[in-house]
């Protein structure tokens, strides 16, 4: 049995998944992040390289730099891989966790605490599925134990089945909250699944 607060939504998982926006959002994100990863080991193998030119130990600096450049290239790869494969899926929000966390911050050791947010999900063939997000309630207060919830490839998070109750959709490319009424998110122009 499901409440409508007037929004003027029904319970069910959008069609709106598959307009042309989500696959185009998607494959920017990845370039992007491709990109980023790509440059960043071009500068961790140049700092190296600087670092051995300066310190005169030029053959060890260039095998570490290499090596780290290698492998930010291929853990970026096997990340873009991972996020590409595997079909929609669909479960059940069976638990949320809130851990409290400690992590060194800057140079002088200092540890500063902080929340992770962690949302459990078992899919309809029975595995439980673990989804973590740091320092932000927002996304963890969107979903509640027992919300029906679809993933979709090469999306963050869940589409809600049942957004009758929501005054807020979220939106799983960007992952802004938008008001019920919005069509298409203002941030990443990808379509508010309702």
């Amino acid at each position: 049995m499901s409440f409508d607060n007037g929004n003027g939504l029904t319970p069910g998982f959008s069609a709106r998944i598959n307009d042309s926006a989500f696959a185009e959002y998607i494959k920017r994100s990845r370039r992007i992040s491709s990109i980023f990863m790509i440059v960043l080991a071009v500068v961790v193998f140049a700092g190296f390289a600087i670092y051995g030119l300066v310190s005169g130990n030029l053959v060890f600096a260039l095998v570490m730099g290499s090596f780290l450049a290698i492998l930010f290239l291929v853990v970026t790869f096997v990340t873009l891989a991972k996020s590409k494969g595997g079909g929609s899926w669909d479960g059940v929000i069976v638990d949320k966790q809130i851990k409290k966390r400690r992590q060194a911050s800057g140079d002088s050791g200092n540890r500063r605490s902080y929340n992770e947010y962690i949302l459990y999900v078992k899919d309809d063939k029975g595995k439980t599925h673990k989804q973590g997000s740091i320092s932000t309630s927002t996304i963890f207060n969107y979903y509640q134990v027992g919300d029906r919830v679809r993933r979709h490839p090469g999306l963050h998070y869940f589409e809600k089945y049942d957004k009758t109750r929501d005054a807020e959709i979220l939106c799983n490319a960007c992952l802004k909250l938008n008001p019920v009424q919005t069509d298409t998110c203002p941030q990443c122009k990808c379509p508010v699944l309702k």
